[in-house]
């Protein structure tokens, strides 16, 4: 998984027609991820997707080791099973259909209501296979950084009340790593779903 989110950075960029752009009048089933994403990119901006998806197993193990704020210090100190959240019952139903579930899978075009650019592992072989044929778009990256998320299913925990998920940042400059891994939790209020905390996760624990 390191190597994976060391290299994918370097696609940020580029405009080439391998990778796919996205209109936002697809239907989807991963609302959370829309309405979270949609408060951090202006409006109508393109955000590029790996078509990697992240395991819900190492989203289990960022509730279990990772760390969220303190409500009373306010600092990164306790986990997911020590916090508000946590309930016996809803956290046993959670695990015992996602724990286990450690593969990745890939994102498809029609996976997400916003307009993106899917960077494909096709997309990467070839890229790296002919980089002398790429120098324009190095130096478009250099000049022009974007972002590469990459994300895990959406796990549904407490009857539906609140949505899961990971999420993992590419770095802007070339050779750079990670710059978020985090886990995302969600409440849906209303129509849609609102972002209410998160958690590091520790990547030396859980690549």
């Amino acid at each position: 998984m390191k190597n994976f989110v060391l290299y994918i950075f370097i696609f940020t960029s580029t405009i080439s027609c391998k990778s796919i752009d996205i209109k936002p009048d697809i239907q989807h089933n991963n609302q959370p991820i829309v309405d979270y994403v949609e408060t951090l990119i202006p409006k109508d901006s393109i955000i590029y997707i790996h078509e990697n998806r992240l395991s819900y197993a190492r989203a289990i193990r960022t509730m279990e080791t990772g760390t969220m704020p303190d409500p009373i210090f306010e600092k990164y100190a306790v986990n997911f099973l020590e916090s508000e959240y946590y309930k016996k019952e809803a956290w046993e139903a959670l695990t015992k259909r996602f724990a286990k579930d450690s593969t990745h899978g890939k994102w498809v075009t029609s996976d997400f209501k916003i307009p993106h650019r899917m960077i494909t592992n096709a997309y990467q072989k070839e890229f790296y296979q002919n980089t002398k044929l790429h120098i324009k778009e190095v130096e478009e990256i250099i000049r022009n950084p974007k972002k590469i998320f990459v994300f895990s299913g959406v796990m549904y925990y407490d009857n539906n009340r609140y949505a899961i998920f990971s999420m993992v940042v590419s770095g802007n400059v070339i050779l750079s790593g990670r710059i978020k891994d985090v886990l995302i939790i969600m409440k849906k209020k209303g129509d849609k779903w609102v972002y209410v905390d998160k958690m590091l996760n520790d990547e030396f624990i859980n690549y």
